[in-house]
């Protein structure tokens, strides 16, 4: 368009509306291409079945609390709030009826008086419809929904079956009461249904203010949207059972019981405590060679590890958390077979670090830390190998970004990093791609796919390897309640400023049966092969030895089909 603002209106049965949908209303106010002209209210007769007048007393109280819980988190004070609208907008009031399925239906004259009002799209505010109504604005009628029917709480489903993450969408609905799909991902799934509800709906608003700006944008087209059918991930569309039961209350609180009291106690006992190891093997046998774990520092624990060689020495680089300063800062070991031996800190700022992303550019040796408390990411040049760096460009400023990695690829360089969206504090969910034409370039242009993963199973980085021509990204992976249940190899096919193709290659897991219950990283430099691990503490621990840095095991991890 980009000669005026895309008009919405916004169709909903009540003046009251969440803070969420009050957020983005706002969020429209701050736009110059975006405004959201009409507030639509749809009248019908009472008694219209409703969803959660259904539900068990005892999960109707659940929800009372759990979002009692929810506002006393810092971020989601607004949960559960509504907000009269008033006349903060223009108001129009349609008839509808309440068919028997319980979807609001309009006729022709509804269909006229929105034709009246000059709209480009209309937002649907949780509320089934159909008639011709929808399908008069320009661009038509947006609605953002969990992808699961909510017979219970919103979110209630997802935790009470354990699944990792809870997909989200953005349909266009059509007059006959179905709806195409245009946009689709998914979110590491909230530790109870409140908190899990709060998070999609953040994510699907802001998901749909960049819809919205993308229609908005200078070109597009004047009768047809730029809207494209999402291709569901394998998976999807799975039927939640009908309807929630009290039995099915039962089972939800022991699974977020089971779930959060451990977490209580890791958290009280300063767990988990992380830690590195390697092995003297190609990547393809880490799950199967002899691997040295890194002697321990109290107080501190390792991650996010990355290997480089130099001078026929290999140097290990880590993230050094430290507990006692409650940040993470660069350390730095030497390896060697069976052994290591410290080095010192590499680099330590006034922010957290962690995630030492190595790379070579012009032949020097070049850092970047994940520094998200500084919303940046920051680029250090190494002046004395390996503890002298320098900072020498600012990629990204006033950016919410997690784990990022820089390489060539096609004749390009690439930036593919894991950003949060506003409010959501999820880092884990959306990887997005940026390119240059140098890695010190002073901008980077977006992929034109962006993000370009929206799934917290595979979207985070974890790593990289660089193997016979050819760049394979590690991907986190991450379930129900836990922050590295594993992670998987991809070789990158396909990257271009439009395209992005991915095939998975091998998985990685923690082997139980060592009492490894997480990984997340791995990374070689061809001939050390490291990943990190969280072993499940002893009941008893052991006496700890000075002989701790030769202490060797086989297959702390495990390599295997990534669908296994």
């Amino acid at each position: 368009m980009g000669d005026r603002p895309v008009r919405v209106g916004l169709i909903c049965t009540s003046p009251h509306v969440t803070a969420y949908t009050k957020d983005f209303i706002d969020w429209a106010a701050r736009q110059d291409d975006v405004e959201v002209t009409h507030l639509i209210l749809a009248r019908a007769p009472a008694g219209g079945p409703g969803t959660r007048a259904g539900l068990p007393l005892t999960l109707r109280a659940l929800s009372v609390l759990e979002s009692a819980v929810l506002r006393r988190l810092r971020g989601f004070r607004d949960h559960g709030r509504t907000v009269d609208l008033g006349e903060l907008m223009p108001r129009v009031t349609l008839a509808a009826r309440t068919a028997p399925d319980g979807v609001l239906a309009f006729d022709d004259a509804a269909a006229r008086t929105v034709r009246s009002l000059g709209l480009d799209v209309l937002v649907a505010n949780g509320t089934r419809m159909r008639g011709p109504v929808l399908e008069v604005p320009r661009l038509g009628t947006l609605a953002v929904q969990h992808e699961v029917d909510p017979l219970g709480p919103p979110g209630f489903w997802e935790v009470l079956h354990g699944r990792a993450s809870t997909v989200y969408s953005i349909h266009r609905l059509t007059a006959d009461g179905g709806s195409v799909v245009v946009r689709r991902g998914r979110t590491w799934t909230g530790l109870f249904a409140e908190l899990n509800h709060a998070i999609v709906m953040r994510r699907s608003y802001h998901h749909l203010q960049l819809l919205l700006k993308e229609l908005a944008r200078p070109g597009a087209p004047a009768a047809e949207p730029r809207l494209r059918p999402a291709r569901p991930e394998p998976g999807e569309g799975w039927a939640a059972p009908a309807p929630a039961t009290t039995a099915d209350t039962l089972r939800y609180a022991a699974r977020v019981a089971g779930t959060v009291t451990p977490k209580l106690v890791d958290k009280a006992l300063g767990r988990p405590r992380w830690n590195v190891a390697w092995v003297r093997a190609p990547w393809r046998e880490a799950g199967t060679a002899h691997a040295t774990e890194l002697p321990r520092r109290r107080g501190h624990f390792y991650a996010d590890p990355f290997v480089v060689a130099r001078d026929g020495r290999h140097y290990l680089f880590t993230e050094d958390y430290q507990r006692g300063v409650g940040r993470g800062r660069i350390f730095v070991h030497e390896i060697a077979e069976g052994r290591s031996r410290e080095v010192g800190v590499a680099l330590a700022e006034p922010f957290h670090l962690s995630f030492p992303y190595l790379f070579e550019h012009a032949g020097e040796l070049y850092l970047v830390p994940e520094s998200a408390k500084d919303r940046s990411i920051r680029i250090y040049r190494c002046t004395r190998f390996p503890l002298g760096w320098e900072l020498v460009r600012v990629a990204m400023r006033d950016v919410d970004a997690v784990d990022t990695m820089i390489f060539p690829f096609g004749g390009r360089w690439w930036l593919l990093t894991s950003i949060a969206p506003p409010g959501t504090g999820d880092y884990s969910a959306e990887l997005f791609a940026f390119h240059a034409d140098s890695p010190l370039a002073q901008t980077w242009h977006p992929h034109a796919g962006n993000p370009l993963v929206m799934d917290p199973r595979r979207a985070r980085n974890g790593g990289i390897v660089l193997d016979g021509g050819e760049v394979y990204r590690v991907n986190q992976r991450h379930g129900f309640g836990t922050y590295g249940e594993g992670a998987a190899v991809n070789r990158i096919v396909e990257l271009t400023p439009t395209t992005f193709v991915e095939e998975p290659v091998t998985g990685i897991s923690p082997n139980a049966s060592l009492r490894v219950r997480r990984t997340h990283q791995l990374h070689t430099d061809g001939e050390y092969t490291v990943f990190d691990y969280v072993r499940t503490p002893r009941l008893r621990p052991p006496a700890v030895h000075r002989s701790a840095s030769r202490r060797r095991t086989r297959g702390l991890v495990r390599l295997a089909d990534p669908g296994s």
